[in-house]
């Protein structure tokens, strides 16, 4: 039979160590199927997912099929990142992880498809943690065809947070990683300079995987702290 103080410091022990878990997950994931402009992963504890905007676009059933958002070059008028942004011209979507929680960004994944460009019809990706000032230098990716025209085939773009393999020189794996009580907008100015509204753009399923940390409390420390001296205080006798 377990004395009482052996029970005591076991599940002092136990308790603080289901605090502070971490669990690599979905945390957004956006099909459009039947015009979704919402989340369509579960709710994750301490993540707060945003619909997606498609900023001055139009609504989107005016963009394509049911299945993804389809940009045409009547749509994608502007000819740079820069003009995009200014007429509010771009895709986003916003996480925001609350306080009592950490998040690191693992991927972020975009399905593209581009019919028929005459030149470019692309994106650069951009994050209010470094915002947009430069075009270059603050840029994480660039997807969709970026010269040359023609067809792309369906293809999935992966931004790895943790690879250092961003095109600007602005950002770093540090900063998207040990993010609390704080907002990310990811922005996505699609260009288009085809000249013809006949070509168009598709995207879907944007997806956005991270690892989610419950910050241990003070209190829940400290009984870790006694758990384990009581622990090696009983071997002790």
């Amino acid at each position: 039979m377990k004395k009482p103080f052996q029970s005591a410091a076991l599940a002092a022990v136990i308790l603080p160590l289901t605090v502070g878990v971490s669990e690599a997950v979905v945390i957004a994931n956006y099909d459009f199927t039947a015009y979704s402009l919402t989340n369509s992963v579960g709710v994750t504890p301490g993540v707060t997912v945003s619909d997606f905007s498609v900023g001055n676009y139009g609504d989107l059933t005016d963009n394509g099929a049911s299945d993804n958002l389809r940009l045409s070059g009547d749509d994608n008028t502007d000819n740079s990142t820069g003009a995009a942004f200014t007429n509010g011209n771009f895709l986003s979507f916003s996480v925001t992880v609350a306080d009592g929680y950490t998040m690191d960004l693992n991927t972020l994944s975009i399905d593209t498809q581009v019919t028929n460009a005459f030149q470019y019809s692309n994106a650069r990706i951009y994050t209010s943690i470094q915002g947009f000032d430069d075009v270059v230098d603050d840029t994480i990716a660039q997807i969709g065809v970026s010269s040359g025209g023609g067809f792309q085939a369906l293809t999935t773009n992966i931004i790895d947070f943790n690879g250092d393999s961003y095109l600007g020189s602005n950002i770093s794996d540090a900063d998207f990683n040990g993010l609390t009580d704080t907002t990310v907008t990811f922005y996505i100015p699609w260009v288009d300079n085809s000249g013809s509204d006949t070509r168009y753009s598709d995207v879907d399923n944007v997806s956005l995987d991270a690892t989610v940390t419950v910050i241990p409390e003070p209190s829940s420390a400290m009984l870790l702290g006694l758990g384990g001296l009581a622990l090696v205080l009983r071997r002790k006798k």
